[in-house]
């Protein structure tokens, strides 16, 4: 019986305990919310189309130790925006309502302020991607379709500074993405890439990309008799928009490198892309361009060893298929000039090599020269010395961390000066590699003829 009675003595004294415990537990959840100081919400202001829902929450509360779930939700009009006590939110109808939230008990208190309007848009853009020069300005309100008031950003400020009224300034070179959005909207926001050059032989953004609003040309596979290898040999050829025998056209040669055979540029160096953007712009001469094999063997396919000393050879005997099979068909078969001052000859690395090995040893054929990364084998002081036909455009270029190319480029740049021959030698950023020769192509053919 004692025994009984200490135990029921000892379960009073701490159910007792536990209630105070739990009351003074309680009183300090009270009392942290009186003290609460700051709540923020995610958003201060909110812009939805009618109909639409979308979840307000707590982004911060001051202090920490107050629970989130202690919030509620109330809307200055419901029948306009609806909330329930989590924070989801119902436009109903167009107009505006003003979203409080705050812990019970506690005078402390956030505020959203909601607008709905009838149909919410997402921004239209008249273009998505710009091109400018340092220290240009644009007007983004110019470039962009919208109802509302929109809201900028810039991936980089050190390429692209924005103002918030949409004053976009090019303060440095370089590629930057500019987010446009609705202001307090939550829609995804648009974006608009934006090319800072960085001199005036980069490339501008879609240089090499296809646009579905301006003609096209054609970019045809050709086969031609070659007497000099005895055999049936391909060449790839661009003909422009509106190729016609009503006039006459110039022809550049354009090569290949040691690896690759007439299809290489067509797969690689968007040539059609190039050159059709070019003409939208007017920015050509009238020209066709021909991509020729240049490994001049009765096999002339892409060889197991490329370095083998058959294939090498092949690459100078490509000067007589050239000669005397190829520039005579194309003469024969296309509405072209003939005569050096409607003739170029270009190529990249090995096909560079050839534009100086065999085309400034024949000054006679062509006035127009682009050299793109030369190979190691390039020897430039084969160009003839009659200075009366040295050639009217000569480019060379090369990238700047082009192991392959860059001690032969400096050694032609030197021997060219040497020669008193008149050029251009571009360095860019860039290897061995192709963003390298599709500049050097899309500034050479615009110098030309």
């Amino acid at each position: 019986m004692q025994r009984s009675k200490k135990g029921i003595l000892l379960l009073c004294f701490l159910t007792i305990l536990a209630l105070g415990q739990l009351s003074s537990s309680s009183e300090k959840i009270e009392a942290k919310k009186r003290e609460v100081k700051k709540i923020t919400l995610n958003h201060s202001r909110l812009l939805l189309g009618k109909g639409k829902k979308y979840t307000l929450k707590v982004k911060k509360i001051s202090p920490k130790k107050v629970p989130k779930k202690e919030i509620s939700f109330k809307s200055s009009r419901p029948k306009i925006v609806k909330i329930t006590q989590k924070g989801k939110l119902y436009a109903k109808k167009t107009g505006t309502a003003k979203i409080t939230a705050n812990v019970k008990g506690s005078k402390t208190k956030a505020i959203c302020v909601v607008k709905v309007v009838r149909q919410l848009k997402q921004v239209s853009l008249k273009q998505d991607s710009l091109t400018l020069n340092k220290g240009d300005k644009v007007k983004l309100s110019d470039l962009t379709v919208s109802n509302h008031a929109l809201s900028y950003k810039s991936d980089d400020k050190n390429i692209v500074k924005v103002s918030k009224k949409g004053v976009l300034q090019a303060v440095g070179a370089g590629i930057s993405s500019i987010s446009i959005q609705i202001k307090d909207s939550v829609k995804e926001p648009v974006y608009m890439t934006i090319k800072v050059m960085r001199d005036k032989y980069d490339t501008p953004l879609g240089f090499d990309s296809y646009n579905d609003k301006i003609p096209h040309g054609k970019l045809s596979e050709v086969s031609y008799y070659s007497s000099v290898t005895q055999s049936t040999r391909k060449c790839m050829v661009y003909t422009p928009p509106g190729y016609s025998a009503s006039k006459k056209y110039n022809v550049l040669y354009c090569m290949h490198g040691i690896g690759g055979d007439h299809l290489e540029w067509a797969v690689n160096g968007s040539p059609l892309n190039i050159l059709d953007n070019l003409y939208a712009k007017n920015k050509l001469a009238d020209m066709i361009v021909v991509f020729p094999n240049g490994r001049a063997m009765k096999n002339d396919s892409i060889p197991a060893n490329v370095y083998s000393a058959e294939a090498i050879a092949a690459f100078s005997n490509f000067e007589n298929d050239l000669k005397q099979c190829l520039m005579p068909f194309i003469q024969k078969t296309y509405y072209v000039y003939t005569g050096r001052d409607h003739t170029a000859m270009a190529g990249l690395s090995m096909g560079g090599m050839q534009t100086v090995n065999i085309g400034l040893k024949n000054l006679e054929l062509f006035n127009y020269y682009g050299i793109f990364s030369p190979a190691p084998t390039t020897d430039a002081s084969l160009m003839g010395t009659d200075k009366t036909l040295y050639p009217k455009v000569l480019w060379l270029s090369v990238g700047t961390s082009d192991s392959t190319s860059g001690q032969m480029a400096a050694n032609t740049d030197k021997i060219l000066s040497q020669r008193g021959a008149s050029h251009i030698y571009y360095r860019m950023p860039g290897g061995h590699n192709w963003p390298v020769w599709k500049n050097g192509f899309y500034n050479f053919t615009q110098m030309i003829f």
